[in-house]
């Protein structure tokens, strides 16, 4: 019995020094390999100046050591915490490799600026006190978004920048998307630049210059800024929503070819949601209507006389403000639910009018005169400095004559000016079709009447340039039988064969004029003057007083009459 319970504590004993030996390996091996590997010595965080100027880049250099992989060393970067960086320090790139991250950054503003510190697992970046100078050759005055606006509205970030140098030049440029900051509390915007540099004014000293700078900041309420387009419409959001919209980055190239980049601090949004009784994908600006071409004033109306079968064609302009591109593509899109295609809904054509295919033409700037402080109701600065139009040209043809009507046309956008929904209309409009034939036969019918507008015209003007020239041959007759022979002229001008005797002509005057006392006393004149056997006192050749007396009453009664000449 004590003979086997020896063995068993032999057994037992021999087991509890093996577990404590292999126990004590374990808790060697462990303590070498933490006295081989530091994690605070297996990476290097270095900043590339602790003196730099506005305008020049701070360069954050993260290196591995060769016991550190780079997935390794990306997991741990994509822990860090950014955002204690972002009230002094904008992040323009990010590049890294498998041994090494390098991430640019640049200052907001001058003075002492703090790197704050930033950790994650084996990284470690101490906080860091940078001085940084203003940049004597460039100052920025700049100006954010509102405070608050609509879900899809627009407005501007403006920069005013003052070079020292007139030859340095200044452009805006947008962003690039990081994703170091995109998470589910804090949803960045993007903001597009439409036109740079767009207004530029040089002093007259040229020593200096002023460029200004505008950019188009689009609210939104989605956090999903990456949305394919060609998906339909998200509906209205029903609440409030803040963003963080970062400024665009003013980009100076000086004479040394030197970059330098200036940017402005994140501006926080508040976005409204659009009202409830709104239509998805409606678009948030004003629009009214502009002139049909750069020679009117008014917009275009179809005429009231159409052509059967005659190709006509309908522009309309839109002028807008505060939309962008998409704004006006659903601008046309309106236009073309309302307006019938034959190449996308032949259904729609009636038998009278065939309507074509349109086309459209979009236009859009950013115009710094547009720029006001002026608010909505609803304390949102309504006013954009994004201008558009919109050109749809709708060719159509009536295809039966007769009377027809044109559709109308109505345009719906909301207005964040007023908050409310803006309905631009254009009634329908009756227009007669008449066929090819009736034009033709109206033409006809209209030559042929001017025709015989002339012709009937003839006889007045024939007769007032033929009494014109009766007057003048009386006024330049020197005997009664000059004055005859002015009448014999006169007689054949209204187409009439000429008189042979004083009887005839006043038969033929009598005929085609209205009788005349004052031409009877002229024949009888003309007769004692011409067919007298016994002459008178008064044609008396020898008496010269006699005779001129005689001529000038013979002038009298001939222009009397002349001026009686009635038909």
């Amino acid at each position: 019995m004590v003979r086997h319970l020896t063995q068993r504590g032999v057994l037992g004993f021999l087991m509890l020094w093996l577990w404590l030996g292999v126990a004590n390996a374990q808790g060697i091996q462990e303590a070498s390999d933490t006295q081989d590997v530091n994690p605070m010595q297996t990476v290097d965080v270095r900043l590339s100046a602790t003196k730099l100027m506005l305008g020049q880049p701070l360069v954050l250099t993260i290196t591995a050591r060769p016991t550190i992989s780079g997935a390794q060393l990306a997991e741990q970067f994509s822990q860090l915490n950014w955002r204690t960086l972002q009230t002094d320090w904008a992040i323009e790139s990010v590049n890294s490799n498998s041994e090494r991250i390098r991430v640019t950054l640049y200052p907001l503003r001058a003075g002492q600026v703090a790197f704050s510190a930033i950790k994650a697992g084996w990284i470690n970046a101490p906080q860091t006190l940078i001085e940084v100078a203003q940049n004597p050759e460039v100052t920025i005055e700049w100006q954010a978004p509102p405070p608050t606006m609509y879900h899809q509205q627009n407005s501007a970030w403006n920069a005013r920048v003052t070079l020292k140098n007139a030859a340095n030049a200044a452009h805006f440029e947008a962003r690039k998307p990081l994703h170091l900051l995109d998470d589910q509390s804090v949803n960045t915007q993007k903001v597009e630049v439409v036109a740079e540099p767009f207004n530029e004014k040089t002093q007259a000293n040229a020593a200096q210059k002023t460029v200004q700078l505008l950019a188009n900041v689009q609210a939104n309420v989605q956090a999903n800024l990456g949305r394919s387009p060609f998906e339909p419409p998200q509906p209205n959001a029903t609440q409030n929503a803040t963003r963080s919209v970062l400024s665009p980055v003013v980009v100076v190239k000086n004479t040394t070819q030197q970059v330098w980049r200036f940017y402005d601090a994140p501006h926080t949004l508040n976005v409204q949601p659009l009202p409830q009784f709104l239509p998805a994908g409606l678009p948030v600006g004003q629009v009214s209507f502009g002139a049909a071409n750069e020679f009117d004033i008014k917009p275009f109306k179809p005429p009231f006389w159409h052509l059967a079968k005659r190709l006509y064609h309908w522009p309309m302009r839109l002028t807008t403000q505060g939309l962008d591109q998409t704004g006006l593509k659903q601008l046309a899109e309106q236009w073309q639910t309302q307006i019938p295609n034959t190449a996308k809904n032949s259904t729609k054509n009636s038998a009278q009018i065939e309507w074509l295919v349109e086309s459209q033409t979009f236009t859009q700037v950013l115009n710094p005169n547009s720029a006001s402080g002026e608010s909505s109701a609803n304390g949102t600065n309504a006013t954009s400095n994004l201008s558009g139009e919109v050109l749809n040209n709708v060719p159509y043809r009536i295809m039966q004559p007769g009377l027809v009507t044109l559709p109308a046309v109505h345009w719906r956008v909301f207005d964040p000016h007023t908050g409310k929904l803006q309905v631009l209309s254009m009634p329908e409009r009756t227009v007669f079709a008449v066929p090819v034939w009736a034009l033709y036969m109206g033409v006809i019918l209209l030559v042929m009447l001017l025709l015989y507008t002339l012709y009937k015209a003839r006889k007045p003007f024939n007769q007032a340039w033929s009494k014109r020239r009766l007057k003048q041959a009386i006024h330049q007759a020197s005997t009664p039988q000059h004055i005859w022979r002015a009448m014999q002229l006169w007689q054949g001008l209204q187409i009439q064969p000429a008189s042979q005797t004083l009887g005839q002509f006043n038969a033929w005057y009598n005929t085609h004029f209205k009788p005349c006392h004052v031409l009877n006393a002229l024949m009888a004149q003309l007769n004692v003057e011409h067919f007298s056997t016994q002459p008178s006192n008064t044609s008396d050749s020898s008496n010269p007083v006699n005779s001129d007396n005689t001529l000038t009453a013979l002038k009298t009664l001939a222009l009397e009459w002349v001026n009686n000449i009635r038909r």
